[in-house]
C-alpha cells in the first residue's frame, strides 16, 4: 500500500507480521528504504490472540499458539510431616539450651524438649479444610 502524499508505504515485520513504514528514497525514483527485517508482501489474515505469523523461507507461515495447561495444585503436606516440621523448628530454637558451653538447662526446659520429641507419638495430627495442621497441642515454652 503506497501513500503518495508522504512518500511512504506500509511494509510488514517478518518476525510478527506487524505493519511498519518504508520511506521513498530521495535519490532513486520508485525505490523505498525498507526497515531491517521487513517485506512488502502483505501477510495473510490471522487471529492475533490464538495464532502467530512469521516470514519463513520466503513466505508467510501462520501457526497456532499452544495453550498451556495450568499447573496442578500441589498435594498438601501430610499431617504427620507438618507436625514433624513444626516440632523440629521448635526443637532447633532451644538447641542452645543443651550445648556444652551453656549453663545446665532447668528441668522445665528439659521437660519441654522431651514433650516436643514425644509429639509424633502423643499427638493425633490431622489437616483442616485449608490444609493446616490440627489435632495437636504443642507444649508451652518455659
Amino acid at each position: 500500500m503506497k501513500n503518495t502524499e508522504t512518500n511512504t508505504k506500509t511494509v510488514w515485520n517478518t518476525y510478527n507480521a506487524s505493519p511498519t513504514i518504508a520511506h521513498k528514497s530521495p535519490l532513486e525514483p520508485e525505490v523505498y528504504h525498507m526497515p531491517a527485517g521487513a517485506v512488502d508482501i502483505e501477510p495473510p489474515t490471522f487471529d492475533l490472540a490464538t495464532q502467530g505469523c512469521s516470514w519463513i523461507d520466503d513466505k508467510w507461515v501462520v501457526v497456532d499458539i499452544p495453550v498451556l495447561e495450568p499447573e496442578p495444585e500441589p498435594e498438601p503436606i501430610p499431617a504427620i510431616e507438618q507436625l514433624r516440621l513444626q516440632r523440629n523448628d521448635l526443637l532447633s530454637e532451644t538447641d542452645w539450651w543443651v550445648y556444652a558451653d551453656t549453663p545446665d538447662p532447668s528441668q522445665a526446659q528439659l521437660d519441654y524438649r522431651k514433650a516436643l520429641r514425644d509429639l509424633p507419638a502423643t499427638g493425633t495430627p490431622s489437616l483442616d479444610e485449608d490444609g493446616n495442621l490440627s489435632g495437636v497441642t504443642f507444649p508451652v515454652k518455659p
